[in-house]
């Protein structure tokens, strides 16, 4: 028998078993990348869909508004000014949800 037939096997053994290794090595890292790839395109798509109900949500907030403007533009003495007292009380309501102090008669309306 040759002398150095048992060297060259243990080195082809060897250089075989490196060789499975490194593929499953490879396997497992491109296993690992496609499923961080799955979950990345998941929260994307859920992110889509979030933002789309988002942007459904606003655009039918927008449209009831622009319906309650029409209405109260259609609504009969639309165009008659708001009586000083009934101005005076709103206002005073909305400062007082707002932690304003309340104004006293005679002050000049606030400035938004």
């Amino acid at each position: 028998m040759n002398r150095y037939v048992f060297p060259a096997a243990a080195i082809a053994v060897a250089v075989l078993i490196a060789l499975v290794l490194f593929l499953r090595h490879q396997l497992q890292t491109a296993t690992a990348k496609a499923e961080a790839a799955t979950a990345q395109v998941q929260v994307e798509q859920e992110a889509s869909q979030e933002t789309e109900a988002l942007r459904q949500q606003t655009i039918i907030i927008r449209e009831r508004g622009n319906v309650a403007v029409q209405r109260i533009y259609e609504t009969p003495d639309a165009e008659t000014p708001v009586p000083a007292g009934v101005l005076s009380a709103w206002r005073s309501g909305i400062d007082g949800v707002r932690g304003k102090e309340t104004p006293k008669p005679g002050d000049p309306p606030a400035v938004p």
